[in-house]
């Protein structure tokens, strides 16, 4: 698989990219798109695709991550990056489905049964739109037309941060309340990743005594945001700020399989005394506060991500989706684990900022997570 990785700020930008690998003879069929909805005319730029009869795999995102090994910075605003590969059409399609009113649960089904018509052995890479969508009920609806796991990695779109509408799209459509999924033939195209967020938990661990969804209302009989101020005040002299705590010291909410995924703590609704999460929490769940963000959280990722490296050493291109939250906790830190990533492999290397993650953690999981990076290696092959 030929693959090239591009950034832009332009419709423009995007024709001078495609010219100039044209003339070289490199043709690409298939697009992954990552861009700004909010600085971006979006339809301009899927046109100058469409004029080279380029599939598009789209999502919009709170940053753009592009790393090829030219420069020293690997996430850029309000811009356009991606990843152009010279996939046979045969061996992969385009799917996107509107969900409006309907559950994600439902929605992964629509999906699902769509992945497993289209291939025999499809390996996924998803992207899912809608400020409520729930990440973890769209991945268990997937699953569900699956007798056996299959391959499945993304993140849900984002929007600069305005947290207001986000989308996914292709070279000619979109939906503001859907999936976009990507499918390939596992005979042909290798998909493989892990998600690592590097986060380690700090504390006994506590139970989750009211919660409605991704909305917490107690910890241990205790009002959520009093557990917060309580516990976790006086760290690292952290200032009584329950917003800030809930950022920055995110839940590991503990799976009963034993293994753990983050939750992040978005909103503080102080009427309701209460904080909204980045995925669901549910009532009874046992949860333990993590640790703040650092160099170890870096350090912890990049082991994670060698190991990964020691059992898929090739690979023809990677894609990460990396969540927004993680890169505010960590700031420029971000750039450094991202530059270590892409050396690992050495290919060329393209995602976005997400507002939630999907893949298959070190313990064989597929859950779905929050200040988590998500890192997947594409492989084609010639034969089956």
């Amino acid at each position: 698989m030929n693959a090239h990785s591009f950034l832009g700020y332009s419709a423009t930008d995007v024709h001078a990219t495609l010219d100039r690998l044209s003339a070289t003879g490199f043709k690409p069929t298939l697009a992954l798109l990552f861009a700004s909805k909010v600085a971006l005319d979006l339809p301009e730029i899927t046109n100058a695709f469409a004029k080279y009869g380029v599939d598009v795999f789209g999502v919009s995102s709170a940053s753009e991550i592009m790393y090829d090994g030219t420069s020293d910075d690997s996430v850029f605003d309000e811009s356009c990056a991606g990843l152009l590969l010279d996939v046979p059409r045969s061996r992969y399609s385009v799917g996107m489905f509107s969900g409006g009113d309907i559950p994600s649960f439902s929605l992964g089904e629509t999906a699902g049964t769509w992945a497993s018509e289209t291939f025999e052995r499809p390996s996924l890479l998803i992207g899912s739109s809608g400020m409520t969508a729930d990440g973890e009920q769209l991945t268990k609806g997937i699953l569900s037309k699956f007798s056996n796991p299959i391959p499945i990695f993304g993140g849900l779109a984002g929007d600069d941060l305005q947290l207001r509408e986000t989308l996914v799209f292709t070279r000619n459509d979109s939906t503001t309340h859907g999936v976009i999924c990507l499918a390939f033939d596992s005979d042909y195209i290798t998909v493989q990743g892990v998600a690592a967020s590097g986060w380690q938990p700090i504390g006994a661990p506590k139970r989750i005594t009211k919660s409605e969804g991704n909305v917490v209302y107690e910890i241990d009989g205790v009002p959520v945001i009093d557990a917060y101020e309580r516990y976790l005040g006086g760290m690292n002299n952290l200032t009584t700020n329950s917003a800030l705590a809930a950022s920055n010291y995110p839940l590991q909410l503990i799976r009963p399989e034993g293994y753990s995924v983050l939750r992040a703590g978005l909103v503080v609704d102080t009427e309701r005394n209460a904080i909204i999460y980045g995925g669901t929490v549910p009532e009874g769940s046992t949860v333990r506060f993590s640790t703040p963000p650092g160099t170890t959280i870096i350090k912890a990722a990049q082991q994670a991500m060698e190991s990964f490296h020691n059992r898929q050493p090739d690979a023809d291109a990677l894609v990460l989706f990396s969540c927004k939250g993680r890169h505010n906790a960590l700031g420029p830190g971000i750039e450094d684990e991202i530059e270590y990533f892409q050396k690992l492999w050495d290919v060329p290397l393209a995602g976005y900022c997400s507002y939630g993650e999907i893949g298959y953690n070190e313990e064989g999981y597929c859950d779905y997570y929050n200040n988590t990076c998500v890192l997947v290696t594409l492989k084609e092959h010639t034969t089956p």
